[in-house]
């Protein structure tokens, strides 16, 4: 049996996660389940599961947003009783909530099985720290970077890794057509159903940028490239020094990663439909057009040469202008241009060395930046 604790366990991830488990009651247990504001669906899962201990973060903090001073309860994260009997962290929280917990998961050596992008994307450098420090472990839960984990094979002879992105809501659409686009039309993925930020961030094509910056963090190595794939079939693809490709290619499902992670090395079969190629008529790959969509440049060029602090920036200023653009008080191209005003300050104003940027330097710069966007950004 694994002990299992769940970060965002009413969240997409959490969800499947717990549909494994409630399908595999014989190798898993959950010991510890958390989230932020369903505390009937919290309620629900302790019952069935019978968990010793739950916890919801707007029970306890009323006044919790991402835009308040009060971030995840770090006092509840950092209790290290809690982890004392726990094999694997599931990280299904969204956005710089999910930093604490992967931060407390890693230092107390244990499996961080994370979702949480913006944890790498901010803190990928100071997190690795802490993870060789701790003899902690992380397992990719986003089906990129599971792919990416399933054929990287050490790194041995390898030349170049891929991974790949759906396009978005927006994939088909001219740049004119794009910028009459509403919130409501970036909502409407073509190939996942997932939370309202990260379907914006797909369709802006962020998310993808933060995919690649979260695969340098964490399988050191930085010759990765990202490229249009529509079907969603192939997540990842590894190139090796004779121009061999190894491919992981599966039927879009959350559920394969996860259970990927939680019953690695061992796989179980979880329901997904194998792929039928008699029936397999195309798979398209292009190159992403970074005029149409410039919220990945910038991504790419942080990926390329940005730190923890420039990729900090870059996370607060993403959530401050797509909450704007989920209210409508922004077009689709003001986000870029929201993306480069914080940027651009930031990097002037930078008297940090990333070598002493740790995690509350980083909660901190997040504040900073979304107070400064607030004070100096008007719709």
């Amino acid at each position: 049996m694994k002990n299992v604790a769940i970060f965002g366990c009413s969240g997409s991830i959490g969800k499947q996660t717990i549909d494994v488990i409630r399908k595999n009651k014989d190798k898993f247990n959950i010991v510890f389940a958390t989230n932020n504001h369903n505390y009937t669906y919290l309620n629900q899962i302790k019952d069935e599961f019978n968990i010793p201990f739950t916890y919801c973060e707007s029970i306890e903090n009323k006044d919790f947003n991402i835009f308040s001073n009060n971030y995840i309860n770090e006092c509840v994260y950092s209790n290290k009783d809690l982890y004392a009997n726990i094999d694997i962290v599931v990280n299904g929280i969204s956005g710089i909530n999910g930093l604490v917990p992967s931060y407390y998961a890693l230092k107390y050596g244990k499996i961080l099985a994370t979702a949480n992008k913006e944890s790498f994307v901010c803190a990928g450098q100071f997190l690795n720290k802490v993870k060789v420090n701790s003899n902690s472990f992380i397992y990719p839960l986003d089906s990129e970077h599971s792919g990416i984990w399933q054929i990287f094979n050490s790194g041995k002879d390898l030349k170049k890794l891929y991974i790949t992105a759906s396009g978005g809501a927006f994939r088909d659409l001219s740049i004119d057509q794009i910028k009459m686009m509403k919130a409501k039309d970036a909502l409407n993925h073509p190939n996942w159903k997932m939370g309202e930020k990260v379907t914006i961030d797909c369709a802006t094509l962020v998310n993808k940028g933060f995919e690649l910056i979260e695969a340098k963090r964490i399988f050191n190595f930085s010759n990765i490239e990202a490229i249009m794939h529509k079907q969603s079939l192939i997540h990842a693809m590894a190139e090796f020094n004779d121009n061999t490709i190894t491919s992981c290619i599966s039927k879009p499902s959350m559920l394969l990663p996860i259970s990927y992670a939680l019953n690695y090395p061992d796989r179980i079969d979880v329901d997904v439909e194998s792929i039928d190629f008699e029936k397999l008529t195309e798979l398209d790959f292009e190159k992403i057009d970074e005029n149409k969509f410039p919220c990945f440049a910038i991504c790419k060029n942080l990926f390329k040469y940005g730190d923890d602090y420039e990729c900090t920036v870059l996370c607060a200023a993403d959530d401050f202008a797509t909450k704007l653009y989920l209210e409508d008080k922004i077009g689709f191209y003001d986000i870029n241009k929201i993306l480069e005003l914080a940027i651009n300050n930031f990097t002037k104003e930078k008297k940090i060395s990333n070598s002493c940027f740790e995690l509350k330097q980083i909660i901190q710069l997040y504040k900073n930046v979304l107070e400064y966007l607030e004070r100096n950004y008007k719709c």
